[in-house]
């Protein structure tokens, strides 16, 4: 991230801190960036989603749908990916996958391994280290997405 602005507001009645926020990022190569988030959204548990959109087309994934992915390729049929063994899944990814489909566990785990490999990178990083190019199962968007 080269850039970042954030502007903070108070939703509602008044509150000692903000409790949403609108930011805007920019990335190398001039590529922009969005995030809004919010402890003010009626009807929406959990609220998490993420969508991220490029040159080949997007991916989207809700927190409340958190066993499907939804991803979309120009000039494709839209495609709806769900959590599972085998066909898709690298085998640097397959050890982290610990629970059947269908367990609300799983999304805790997923976010467990997310932390754990990325700080043990930072880690790594901080120390001068030099990672084993399959040490670490933190993904990498064009490792894991084959369009």
């Amino acid at each position: 991230m080269v850039e970042l602005r954030a502007d903070f507001y108070v939703c509602g009645h008044p509150k000692p801190l903000e409790d949403t926020v609108f930011m805007s990022t920019k990335y190398e190569g001039d590529i922009p960036g969005t995030l809004m988030a919010t402890r003010q959204a009626p009807g929406n548990r959990g609220g998490l989603r993420l969508r991220i959109f490029g040159s080949k087309g997007g991916l989207e994934w809700d927190m409340e749908n958190a066993e499907t992915l939804k991803l979309n390729v120009f000039g494709q049929p839209d495609q709806v990916l769900t959590r599972g063994h085998g066909h898709g899944v690298s085998a640097c990814t397959e050890r982290f996958v610990r629970t059947g489909r269908g367990f609300p566990e799983g999304l805790i785990e997923a976010w467990a391994n997310l932390y754990t490999e990325f700080a043990l990178a930072v880690s790594a990083r901080l120390d001068g280290l030099d990672i084993p190019q399959d040490w670490l199962g933190y993904p990498k968007i064009s490792e894991e997405l084959k369009v």
